[in-house]
């Protein structure tokens, strides 16, 4: 399994899409900050709707946490 962990001690991240991939954004930034190597279609369907809304990740704690549950 793919890994891709990151330690950060950021807030006002965002969890979606981009270009296929789980990505992350710092809010009120158009362009990603990360995309991962994780294809967002081997992710259960909930999930897929999920990141394409959009999931606010408000610490680095939600951050890792978010990572490890998607990318692992």
């Amino acid at each position: 399994m793919k890994r891709c962990l990151v330690s950060l001690c950021l807030l006002g991240m965002i969890l979606g899409v981009s270009r296929g991939y789980v990505a992350i954004w710092k809010e009120e930034d158009p362009q990603p900050w990360l995309v991962t190597k994780m294809p967002v279609n081997l992710l259960p369907e909930q999930d897929q709707i999920a990141l394409k809304k959009g999931i606010p990740l408000p610490d680095d704690e939600a951050l890792t946490r978010a990572l490890e549950d998607y990318c692992s």
